[in-house]
């Protein structure tokens, strides 16, 4: 058995794509930011998944994210537990993902990410089509500045001393597990922060960017960007290469 788990904020976009990419999953429990504000926990209840709220206590709080989100692996019934954020959706290259599950040794899938963009040639996104290859172009580059920029250790078999850190994109140091793969040897994912315009915008601005915690904030220091830059960023991909 398979389980899902994600924290959402005004997440009403993009919870039909995630919903539909996930309905291979045995099971999906949300954990829904108890400063939502938007549609999202209608969306939620109109389909066979678990969510609850989840109060970060002033805005976005990523060690407080991962702290509960590690808690909730422990907890789990299932076989594999899959830890990602309603932006990401992840695929293997040849099979389906359960199918591969079936077969992976180790206790650790690492996964690499592709941002991916909305190209010239992309019709607008429609929530009841699955959402893979909607967006199929992006940035070739998947390491990013650090290797942990674009590959993530987040799919875990059940049971596991893992504690997880920011983002899920390292493990905790108290881990026992190391970071390693498995069959392939890797599963692969998209990240759709930046796939269209019509709702990257707001979701970075507004979900992002402009709720950082008191915690976040002395842990990272003040993150901006504005409309324009994410504007111009999603402008210079609409030629990118296909990815998938």
């Amino acid at each position: 058995m398979i389980e899902v788990l994600s924290v959402w904020y005004n997440e009403q976009f993009l919870a039909p794509y995630f919903l539909k990419h996930y309905e291979w999953a045995d099971s999906i429990r949300i954990f829904v930011d108890s400063d939502t504000n938007d549609n999202t926990r209608a969306i939620l209840s109109d389909h066979n998944v678990y969510w609850e709220d989840f109060d970060m206590h002033g805005g976005l709080d990523d060690w407080e994210k991962a702290l509960h989100l590690t808690k909730e692996y422990s907890e789990t019934h299932c076989d594999w537990v899959i830890v990602v954020d309603a932006d990401e959706f992840i695929y293997h290259r040849t099979m389906p993902v359960p199918d591969y599950l079936k077969v992976a040794r180790g206790r650790l899938v690492t996964v690499i990410f592709h941002e991916v963009y909305r190209h010239i040639t992309d019709g607008d996104l429609d929530p009841s089509l699955p959402p893979l290859y909607q967006r199929r172009h992006g940035s070739t580059k998947v390491w990013g500045e650090t290797w942990e920029d674009n590959v993530k250790p987040c799919v875990m078999r059940a049971g596991q001393d893992i504690k997880l850190g920011i983002g899920v994109h390292r493990l905790g140091l108290e881990s026992s597990v190391v970071v390693t793969s498995t069959l392939g040897p890797y599963l692969y994912g998209v990240h759709w922060r930046h796939a269209d315009p019509c709702f990257s915008v707001d979701r970075m601005l507004n979900g992002r960017w402009g709720r950082q915690s008191p915690a976040n904030i002395e842990r990272y220091g003040e993150m901006k960007t504005t409309r324009e830059a994410i504007l111009a960023e999603c402008k210079a991909h609409e030629t990118d290469p296909e990815v998938l």
